[in-house]
């Protein structure tokens, strides 16, 4: 099963995205914490990223 990995800081754009990528039998993950972004891809070794390029600093 290949891995999705979602970086999204709006809740309901994240669960949308994760719930249909699950109707798919992907396995969808999401950042918990922005500060360890590295950490947390390092850890998951997802195969793909779907990242919102207009995330906050």
């Amino acid at each position: 099963m290949d891995k999705i990995y979602i970086i999204e800081d709006d809740q309901t754009i994240r669960n949308e995205i994760v719930q249909a990528l699950k109707k798919w039998n992907f396995q969808a993950d999401w950042v918990r914490d922005f500060q360890t972004i590295d950490y947390e891809i390092k850890q998951q070794s997802p195969d793909l990223i779907v990242m919102d390029i207009t995330l906050p600093f």
